[in-house]
């Protein structure tokens, strides 16, 4: 067995920390009768129960619920809505007692909600009788006072089922900024949920009925609302800037105000009333009267308003953007830089204009707070903030310093639509952008004379809660949930956590933290000694619980004294400091080959363009769950639909579509099957596939597949070229391909690419092969994690088995090659966590031989004839036993086959795509030519 050693980091994201935009629950179901309703329910086992959840995606809501839950004592599982079969599939594995769907936006299946013996209940974020998709944003735009969550049971008509619970909350805050629609979900809605979802279960266990949604009941408040519009959110530009601002928050999150800005429509996030400056009234309304910092001032009827983030509604950027990004840049080039404000703001209160940094200080006490848009942390902010760190350490006047993150979000790390936007690159962006976050974190941890607290008002993801470690003392109140994770994103992380994490929980914990990609409430996270202090519970009177418990440090002196001298020697020690920039340095090495590392290329992509999950990621998945089908036919088909927008753009600027030649030779049916699957393929997204046969018969049979081939290479209308394995055996195959064009070999079995693989460079010199490619594309499209794996390939030829090996261990998995004749072959296989077969000898690989959870991927196809007399296209894997021990598993067929096609036409079109580039570049270069010379001709 041979053995490759991968080292780039690779992963996908998709379990975002971040709440989901709209949530509510469009479910449909059966009403009850009224003996139903009163059915009791038993769960044979005590109080202890198996509850489904099932979520948009992994968020705050579910996040939140599956650890609280857990923590309560029942067994959870959570599922994604993915579809209908996802939903049917997972209860009918899992057997739940209960279902609850909290605040989704997906139909519930009808076998499921009118199964009465487990009852599924929808968590509506919304009064009693409250019923309709604009719940929260009917409540945010008519000034209730208060509103509510309720639990209900699944019916025929939307939300109007027996109703198990249901809890009111204030929609009054202390300060009215704070008050916008994403954040009402993330604290109060949520918090509100919790205790519904306790008062269902309890009902439940204690055979308590649901009661009758009824109107006449004097509590019985709400009622069905349609559909917020873009028409019901509009905003009023001649009102005061505070009315304007509160307009815009109330749908901030999702899906924004839609509205024009000089002549452009945009979805408008981030409203701030600008209260520290006067504007000429007769100014017009919507006048552009400056920026600062992405965000730009726009004129009302009286005032203006700040407006941080805008999201195109139609166009190549569609996801949000500091503003200053997304309008046209000559227009910003005209516009003014606005003065900053006062960094000083006074205690108790909020800055009364848009700022994203600010101090208040409370006796000798300094708040240090810094409130990005979600929490992200750009390259610019960042550089600010570090700034701020600086002086106010360097304040003699501050005893002590609490860095207070944002309402919602304490921080969520590098910000990645901004990295996307930037202009400078993804790689380049994100190096300066970590490098950056960094420098914040070494402020922070440079001040050694004073007690430094970090204090999470709210969530925060890996990046977030790494930088926190950095002050003495962490605190968070009870609602918060942190995700120490960075993997999902691709990435090792840095922030200085190989250093500051072990210290505080120890090395186990921190490898723990970091690679199971599992939220962690408060509350645990004090219990493992990541947290110091939980102060209390909820956002509502964390800061005067903050105040105090920094009063008692500080009036502790002995204890004060202490930390303060150790510090001092520690931070002032070369030698320290040394070391703690070698952990810097340690990660920033493996972060800049992740930076590199297609996976976070694509999982980059995907977090900014909200691509849908294909499945419940596997770290979510429940132990009791059968293996996720990878349909490769599912994938390859959204892999051609992007292809066709891309193909339909380019026809138009090169007068032609891209050809794809594959050669045919012999009467081989596998492989004639092969090719009309390939013409098929390439006729729906516009590639014409011209499949040129070639007789066996043919004298100088070889000579003739040679000619042939440089004639192709030559023609300047053929974008790839490709011949159908196997040749016959009086051909030499390794002669063959290796003739075709490297820039024409679209199938990726040129010496030359499989060297270029080896090197890690495949895009240097030819095309990655198909069928590898196509592995790789499954593995992401399903978000499975492959650093750290061991991955078994069965098989090594060079044109399947050697370049699948290559592209795992690149991805960060060791990796072991295996012979179908290995006498380790079992042996080597159940100690696979990456099982790819690529042999073609049916059933090789024994399902009892799989490892509990593992990924397998089937590439050997071979027709084993039936006893009918029909022949059935099997794998190497023995499917069916395997299917229950594997996490992920590929079908025969409807596997790596339409991958494979799939990635052909990606190659093809790519390569279409350069040629059309390289022949405008030439052109223009022509043009500029002949103008120069006329010039000079004129001149002359």
């Amino acid at each position: 067995n041979a053995e490759y050693m991968g080292v780039a980091l690779y992963s996908l994201f998709h379990s975002s920390p971040s709440f989901f935009a709209n949530p509510f629950m469009f479910a449909q179901g059966g009403r009850m009768a009224a003996a139903t309703r009163a059915r009791a329910f038993s769960t044979n086992n005590g109080d202890r129960l198996r509850l489904l959840l099932i979520s948009n995606s992994h968020n705050s809501m579910s996040q939140r619920a599956a650890l609280e839950l857990q923590k309560d004592g029942h067994e959870v599982a959570v599922e994604l809505a993915i579809n209908e079969a996802s939903f049917i599939q997972s209860k009918a594995q899992f057997k739940p007692h209960l279902i609850f769907a909290p605040f989704l936006t997906k139909r519930v299946p009808d076998v499921i909600w009118r199964d009465n013996n487990v009852p599924c209940l929808i968590v509506h974020p919304g009064i009693k009788g409250d019923r309709g998709a604009s719940s929260i944003d009917w409540a945010l735009s008519e000034k209730s006072s208060e509103w509510g969550v309720t639990v209900l049971q699944a019916a025929e008509e939307m939300d109007a089922g027996d109703i198990w619970s249901s809890k009111n909350f204030s929609l009054q805050r202390e300060h009215a900024e704070t008050l916008t629609k994403s954040s009402v979900y993330k604290n109060e809605a949520v918090s509100t949920a919790m205790s519904a979802i306790r008062e269902a279960i309890h009902k439940f266990q204690n055979k308590i009925p649901a009661e009758p949604l009824d109107y006449s009941k004097p509590d019985v408040k709400g009622t069905l609302r349609a559909n917020m519009k873009q028409a019901d959110r509009k905003v009023n530009w001649s009102a005061t800037a505070d009315e304007v601002a509160a307009t815009i928050r109330f749908s901030d999150g999702s899906p924004g105000v839609l509205d024009s800005i000089q002549g452009e429509e945009y979805y408008m996030f981030g409203a701030h009333a600008e209260n520290l400056q006067q504007f000429n009234e007769t100014i017009p309304v919507k006048t552009i009267l400056g920026y600062r910092h992405g965000a730009i001032l726009l004129k009302t009827g009286k005032g203006a308003v700040w407006i941080s983030h805008l999201k195109k509604k139609s166009g190549p950027v569609t996801y949000k953007v500091p503003a200053t990004l997304a309008i046209p840049q000559p227009l910003l080039r005209t516009l003014n830089r606005l003065p900053e404000p006062s960094l000083v703001v006074p205690y108790g209160t909020r800055p009364r204009t848009f700022q994203e940094i600010w101090v208040t200080e409370r006796k000798g006490v300094c708040y240090l707070h810094f409130e990005f848009y979600n929490g992200a942390m750009s390259t610019s902010q960042c550089r600010r903030l570090e700034a701020v760190v600086k002086e106010v350490g360097q304040n003699p006047r501050y005893k002590a310093i609490a860095l207070m993150g944002g309402y919602d979000y304490f921080s969520n790390g590098i910000h990645i639509n901004q990295v996307v936007r930037s202009g400078y690159g993804i790689e380049s962006e994100s190096w300066a952008n970590i490098n950056a976050i960094n420098d914040v974190v070494k402020a922070t941890f440079s001040i050694h004379d004073k007690y430094v607290v970090s204090a999470f008002q709210g969530n925060a993801g890996a990046g977030g809660v790494m930088a926190a470690l950095a002050a003495d003392d962490v605190v968070a109140h009870s609602d918060v949930v942190l995700n120490p994770h960075y993997k999902s994103m691709g990435l090792y992380g840095s922030e200085y956590w190989t250093y500051f994490l072990p210290r505080r929980v120890g090395k186990e914990t921190a490898r723990n933290l970091t690679e199971r990609l599992q939220p962690l409430l408060a509350t645990s996270a004090e219990s493992i000694g990541l947290v110091d202090r939980v102060l209390g519970q909820g956002q509502r009177g964390f800061q005067d619980r903050l105040h105090s418990f920094i009063e008692s440090t500080l009036s502790d002196k002995e204890r004060l004294n202490t930390l303060l001298k150790r510090k001092s020697e520690e931070r002032l020690s070369g030698q320290w400091l040394a070391n703690v920039e070698r952990h810097r340095g340690a990660e920033l090495s493996i972060m800049r080959d992740n930076f590199r590392d297609q996976a976070y290329q694509v999982a980059v992509q995907r977090f900014v363009n909200k691509s849908a999950a294909l499945c419940t990621p596997q770290h979510l998945k429940h132990s009791d769950m059968t293996a996720t089908v990878l349909d490769g036919n599912d994938v390859s088909k959204r892999v051609k639909v992007q292809l066709k927008s891309k193909i339909d753009s380019l026809v138009n600027r090169a007068g032609r579509k891209p050809k794809l030649v594959v050669m045919l030779v012999g009467n081989h049916e596998p492989s004639k099957l092969f090719t009309r699957r390939k013409q098929t393929a390439g006729a729906e997204i516009g590639i014409d596939v011209e499949v040129l046969t070639i007789d066996e018969s043919t004298p100088a049979l070889e000579q003739h597949i040679l000619n042939q081939i440089a004639r192709l290479n030559a023609d300047e209308n053929v974008d790839g070229l490709m011949v159908q394995l196997p040749l016959p055996a009086s051909v030499n195959s390794s002669t063959v391909l290796e003739t075709i064009s490297l820039a024409k070999d679209v199938d990726g079995l040129h010496p030359v690419s499989l060297f270029s693989m080896l090197h890690n460079k495949p895009e240097s010199n030819g095309f990655v092969p198909t069928v590898a490619r196509g592995v790789v594309e499954l593995l992401m499209a399903y978000d499975i994690k492959v650093p750290g794996k061991r991955a078994v390939v069965v098989g090594s030829s060079p044109y399947v088995g050697l370049p699948i090996s290559l592209s795992l261990s690149q991805m960060g998995a060791t990796v072991v090659v295996c012979q179908n004749q290995s006498v380790t072959l079992e042996e080597e296989v159940r100690r696979a966590d990456i099982l790819v077969s690529s042999v073609g000898i049916p059933h090789l690989i024994k399902g009892e031989w799989i490892k509990k959870g593992s990924v397998v991927i089937d590439v050997g196809v071979s027709m084993v004839m039936q006893d009918n007399g029909k022949f059935k296209v099997t794998g190497d894997v023995e499917y069916d036993v395997a299917m229950n021990r594997a996490s992920f598993i590929t079908p025969v067929p409807g596997g790596t086959g339409p991958m494979t096609v799939a990635m052909l036409l990606r190659n093809t079109t790519e390569n279409f795509e350069r040629r059309v580039l390289t022949k405008e570049k030439e052109s223009s270069l022509t043009s500029d030519l002949n103008s120069e010379l006329e010039s000079s001709a004129s001149a002359v």
